[in-house]
């Protein structure tokens, strides 16, 4: 299915355009902004977000702070990130390893006194919101050029090409399209039938329910071992 399909199918759910019809160069150009606009609003989900994408970026020891984006000058280049999953450094020794870095708020950030601590090994990451690039500030500086290894939120492939085929997971398409209506049909004055909502709601639950991941309940060593005794199997329910 191309941008086009996607947009016209969307049109004929609510009537808009006729099944012989073609689309008029002002009903596709609403149809585009309106998938534009859906997708920028699927970003900010991270149960619609189709994959995790690893970024790796080489350090400049002595810097903490970095840019992310795509508008020059930039430190990073790369598609700006809504929101970090993770973050990691990679040692290149033999073998390779990564270390985890905890990702961590704006008041955490500020609530560090000597913000240009440095150290062969940052430990703590803070990324700004800011536009038109993110910026992304290490604690502590550091002063060996490591690999970063950014784990983003993947996003929705864009519409430059409308004739192309959208390269796109299982179960998207339908969803994109059934909330696609919903939001033509609040442009055109049109009200979406309840079929069109409850598949819309359904299939954007379908999506959410695959990329969903089990919550796996972590407890301290210290918690699960008694004195004296090697680690074992604590069961909290009999203690």
């Amino acid at each position: 299915m191309t941008t086009k399909d996607l947009i016209r199918t969307a049109l004929l759910h609510i009537g808009g355009v006729g099944h012989n019809e073609v689309l008029t160069a002002s009903e596709f150009a609403d149809g585009l902004r309106a998938f534009e606009l859906l997708k920028d609003s699927w970003i900010t989900e991270h149960l619609l977000s189709p994959s995790i994408t690893q970024f790796e970026h080489v350090l400049t020891p002595f810097i903490g702070k970095y840019s992310i984006g795509t508008t020059p000058p930039v430190d990073f280049l790369q598609p700006r990130p809504v929101r970090l999953e993770r973050l990691g450094l990679r040692i290149l020794d033999n073998p390779s390893y990564e270390l985890p870095l905890k990702i961590i708020t704006y008041d955490q950030w500020a609530d560090l006194i000597v913000k240009d601590t440095s150290s062969s090994y940052p430990v703590l990451g803070y990324l700004e919101g800011s536009l038109p690039n993110s910026a992304l500030y290490l604690y502590p500086v550091p002063t060996i050029a490591h690999t970063l290894v950014l784990y983003c939120w993947n996003i929705l492939p864009e519409s430059a090409n409308v004739e192309a085929e959208l390269v796109l997971p299982p179960g998207y398409a339908r969803a994109l399209v059934y909330n696609l209506t919903i939001e033509l049909a609040s442009m055109y004055g049109f009200a979406p039938t309840e079929s069109v909502v409850r598949i819309a709601m359904d299939s954007k639950a379908s999506i959410k329910r695959l990329n969903s991941e089990p919550v796996v309940m972590k407890f301290d060593e210290v918690l699960t071992t008694r004195a004296g005794q090697q680690r074992s199997g604590f069961n909290y329910l009999i203690g």
